[in-house]
């Protein structure tokens, strides 16, 4: 099976990295809406932060690879695992702070879309 590029920067994110965390996050958003309120809206806020840290990663790999090798340092094979696992960690601190604002804006959403689609399969047609 051949891997499918996302158009942009040089080294890239094969589409099926993220076709699967896409699948897991509709997963969770459909998931939450046959649980009570409360836990629906931490389930909505959850996906709304997970969905914020694997953009802030994704921002993070292209801003890297944006910036030359000095050649200072090698660097070693481990460097690559390294600084995914780095930006990571830093892409989900960054999330759960809000830093962007995005994953407001999701969660915001997704409550407003989950009372709309309730509210009309509880009215009579």
């Amino acid at each position: 099976m051949e891997n499918t590029i996302l158009p942009g920067a040089a080294n890239q994110i094969p589409v099926e990295l993220l076709a699967g965390s896409g699948t897991r996050l509709q997963q969770k958003i459909t998931a939450a809406g046959n649980k009570p309120v409360d836990q629906r809206k931490s389930d909505l806020r959850e996906a709304a932060q997970e969905f914020e840290a694997i953009f802030i990663a994704y921002m993070l790999k292209v801003m890297r690879e944006t910036i030359e090798e000095s050649g200072l340092t090698d660097g070693g094979p481990g460097k690559a695992i390294y600084t995914e696992l780095f930006d990571q960690q830093i892409s989900r601190s960054l999330a759960s702070r809000g830093a962007l604002g995005l994953s407001d804006l999701l969660y915001d959403n997704l409550v407003e879309s989950a009372a709309h689609s309730r509210e009309s399969m509880e009215s009579p047609g």
